[in-house]
């Protein structure tokens, strides 16, 4: 109550904040934002794809983000299957590390991985200075956390990327990805609505690729740093 503002980067933050009891007189929404510009790979798309070990015809998924559980990458491996039984060649690319803490985790992960029969389907690529370039080689960017989530900011990557986003529902993913427009988003948890996400994506890529040019355009309108520092 001392506070003349206090600065929520999305509505999702907003109410909770209201939840726990925080008046609303001096709560302020103001996304998160990034400068497209900045968001370019520092790799060719050939480079990227020899060190993944894909072929340029094959349909490339991209999750990013630090291996943890409540990050969902359970949920994509699971949506894998499915995915994979119809489009044998499709690949998912996993940028990202797990600390010391989440080590059990991703060895759950690599166990799930060959009990589903996706170990061809997936590629463990750990910290990567640069995730554009991953972006750059995917058809499709991944968000899957099974928590709210307070923002997103790799959502604002792939959009910068031109990339359309298959995003969980919570938290304030539906701010940002805005299903049937610039993406899809499916309930948290959910592998078999994610997996049909994926299938109608990698099955239309013009379709896709209407997503990925919308969701740029949204990036540019609304999460511009300009923006940003404008409504600061």
């Amino acid at each position: 109550r001392r506070l003349a503002a206090i600065i929520c980067i999305s509505e999702a933050v907003r109410e909770n904040l209201r939840a726990h009891g925080i008046g609303a007189d001096n709560l302020r929404v103001v996304f998160n934002g990034v400068d497209p510009a900045r968001v370019q790979p520092g790799r060719s798309a050939d480079e990227v794809r020899q060190a993944c070990r894909i072929d340029a015809d094959q349909p490339t998924l991209v999750m990013l983000g630090n291996i943890r559980r409540w990050k969902g990458q359970e949920v994509v491996v699971r949506a894998l299957a499915p995915v994979a039984a119809r489009f044998p060649r499709v690949v998912c690319l996993f940028v990202g590390e797990a600390t010391e803490m989440d080590r059990p985790f991703e060895q759950e992960l690599h166990r799930l991985v060959d009990e589903l029969g996706v170990r061809d389907n997936v590629r463990f690529m750990g910290y990567q200075q640069n995730v554009a370039d991953f972006l750059n080689v995917a058809q499709i960017a991944i968000h899957a956390s099974v928590l709210p989530e307070p923002f997103g900011r790799v959502l604002l990557e792939a959009m910068a990327m031109r990339k359309p986003v298959v995003g969980s529902r919570g938290g304030a993913v539906p701010e940002i990805v805005i299903d049937g427009v610039t993406g899809r988003t499916f309930p948290e948890g959910s592998h078999e609505e994610l997996a049909a996400c994926l299938m109608d994506l990698i099955a239309d890529p013009k379709r896709a690729r209407r997503f990925g040019d919308a969701g740029h355009d949204r990036l540019v309108r609304v999460f511009s740093i300009r923006e940003n520092v404008a409504r600061t």
